[in-house]
């Protein structure tokens, strides 16, 4: 008995995967984009790197300024 609702959840789960990757074919098709968006533009990002080298602020003040997390500015400006 327990087999088979087994079987029947995993052929439901198969249909499930395949109606997910149609989808997700079709949005291709369409350039839709996925994931987050961007916080910041590149305009914003290239202001922050200008101000970041002349060295007026601080790191931790620089993100503050951009409401982005010091780990992001880290990773847009270096080390």
């Amino acid at each position: 008995m327990f087999n088979m609702i087994g079987v029947f959840a995993e052929f439901e789960r198969d249909l499930i995967k395949e109606r997910c990757a149609e989808g997700i074919a079709k949005a291709k098709e369409k350039a839709v984009l996925f994931g987050r968006r961007r916080k910041l533009s590149d305009e914003v990002v290239c202001q922050l790197k200008d101000e970041y080298q002349a060295g007026e602020l601080s790191r931790t003040e620089l993100a503050r300024k951009y409401d982005v997390s010091r780990a992001t500015l880290y990773r847009l400006v270096g080390p």
